[in-house]
């Protein structure tokens, strides 16, 4: 991104501001907004505030991707095991050396 000035007009007259002092007033501005959230959330009727919580949830939470099996892959643990205890012992096999 540019650091090139943007120029703001207000009626006062216009004013030259830096990309990064628009970032960092957009920041404090989030965050204000953060630190309410606390608050907010306990004025709310039970059933809003857990679903507002789960929405918010998922910005700190990481998400569960579907896990599948590939062609060729052991189906049971014993299998799954003695092949990974196989690949701990000789690394070289696992890299097709």
């Amino acid at each position: 991104m540019s650091s090139a000035p943007t120029e703001i007009t207000t009626a006062a007259a216009p004013r030259k501001v830096l990309t990064s002092e628009i970032r960092d007033r957009l920041k404090n501005i989030a965050l204000d907004e953060v630190a309410k959230l606390p608050e907010l959330l306990e004025q709310m009727e039970p059933k809003d505030r857990v679903q507002y919580a789960l929405k918010l949830l998922s910005f700190v939470a990481p998400q569960v991707k579907e896990v599948g099996m590939y062609e060729g892959e052991p189906f049971n643990m014993e299998e799954a095991l003695e092949n990974m205890k196989r690949e701990t012992a000789n690394p070289s096999e696992r890299l097709g050396q």
